[in-house]
């Protein structure tokens, strides 16, 4: 479900409830109550099995982490959470959808909301209550005024909210991504054929973790001819 933008906040909580009612099939948001499944709070969202080196027991229930940026760590996250449960994707223009299904995903369970609107935490607050996943982009960080709220309520909730690209008071876990190499980008190659990645994870109840994550083609990166490392960091966009 996309929420279109421009309608008057009753309007938009009126799609966000009917929104909400439509993906756990219950009549009206106001009749659910807890989390989904009665997910006790600081239970750990399921990630990809490729990734569980780095991220597993990371993303939880009740608690806020953060993410560098959009691409194709957080698209391997919400398509594996939608596997279980439901995701809410706010203030994300740079999400690619298409890497979501590609991983697996279940789109019917993504509720988007482009503009959250003059009054984000509202909108955040009332998703909370409806979604197992919260992945949210705001234009600054918010202030611990405007975060406590919310925060009670993922934990009340048992809602996991990862922020994009910035900081976030009392967040538990960062996580870090880069492009390390591209299997295919150079002349005779004909297509990328794999991008590998190096993921970084760091937290307040586990050490700095890191491995190398591929995807795409599954055959041996280290034995290709065609493989272009970059020294330099390089943008995602929508990966």
């Amino acid at each position: 479900m996309v929420l279109r933008s421009g309608a008057s906040r009753a309007q938009t909580i009126a799609e966000l409830r009917s929104g909400i009612a439509a993906l756990s099939g219950l009549p009206g948001a106001d009749a659910f109550v807890g989390g989904w499944g009665g997910s006790p709070e600081g239970e750990a969202l399921p990630v990809p099995k490729a990734l569980r080196q780095v991220l597993g027991g990371v993303v939880r229930r009740g608690a806020v982490s953060a993410i560098d940026r959009p691409g194709a760590v957080l698209s391997a996250l919400v398509a594996e959470t939608t596997r279980v449960g439901y995701v809410a994707v706010v203030g994300v223009s740079e999400l690619g959808l298409l890497s979501v299904v590609e991983q697996g995903g279940d789109l019917s369970r993504i509720m988007c909301v482009p503009d959250p609107g003059v009054q984000p935490f509202e909108v955040l607050g009332l998703l909370a209550e409806g979604v197992d996943l919260l992945v949210v982009s705001l234009p600054k960080a918010p202030a611990p005024s405007q975060a406590r709220p919310l925060q009670a309520r993922l934990r009340k909730f048992s809602t996991a909210l990862i922020s994009i690209g910035g900081s976030w008071p009392g967040e538990n876990t960062k996580i870090s991504s880069s492009v390390e190499g591209v299997v295919g980008l150079c002349a005779g190659g004909g297509r990328i054929r794999s991008v590998s990645y190096s993921v970084v994870v760091s937290g307040t109840r586990f050490p700095r973790r890191h491995m190398s994550w591929r995807v795409g083609d599954r055959g041996p990166l280290e034995s290709a001819r065609n493989v272009v490392s970059f020294p330099w960091p390089v943008q995602e966009v929508g990966a």
